[in-house]
């Protein structure tokens, strides 16, 4: 069972983390898409094979 904080502070707290992760998680996704679109379309077939060999790095 999970414990949920008692205090209403601990509760706004624990929202606002939340809110923040996922807004930091969707700007990564969406700049990796973009840098990715970019790649393929400004640049050479060998600058798209670089950007995708970073990213699938990780």
């Amino acid at each position: 069972m999970i414990r949920r904080p008692d205090s209403l502070f601990s509760r706004l707290m624990v929202a606002l983390l939340a809110v923040v992760g996922l807004t930091v998680t969707i700007a990564g996704v969406l700049i990796v898409r973009e840098r990715q679109d970019f790649a393929f379309w400004a640049g050479e077939a060998s600058d798209f094979v670089s950007v995708m060999t970073e990213t699938t790095e990780f």
